[in-house]
Formats: structure tokens, sequence, C-alpha cells
């Protein structure tokens, strides 16, 4: 892996860390009932994000080996 590689890998783990968290926050914060349709949404996107980034990752990481 290259120095810039290893920075974009670094930048995408971090970035991935932190939608975890807010997915997390988010998850934590849904009343027992009457949850509103924009914490689903909010939930959904966070959902979709990490997946993209996951795959993202796992693709780069992939594609680096010999």
């Amino acid at each position: 892996m290259t120095n810039s590689t290893t920075t974009q890998h670094d930048q995408r783990t971090e970035r991935l860390a932190a939608l975890k968290r807010e997915y997390d926050e988010c998850r934590a914060s849904l009343p027992a009932h009457s949850v509103s349709a924009a914490h689903l949404i909010r939930l959904e996107e966070l959902e979709d994000e990490i997946a993209a980034l996951r795959a993202e990752i796992a693709s780069g990481a992939t594609e680096s080996r010999p």
C-alpha cells in the first residue's frame, strides 16, 4: 500500500467509525412508541452509507493485493 492509499484507507476507516457512532446514537434515541418518519429515514440513510463505505473499503483492500 502506498502512503496515499494508506491515508485514504485511514480516512475511510475514520468516516466509518463516525457513521457507526452516529447510527448507534440514533438507535439509542429511538422512543419505545411513535417513532418519527424522519428518525427512521435517518437510520436508513446511515445504514446505506455504512454499507457503501464498507464495500468501498473491501474493494480497495482487494485491489491493492498482488
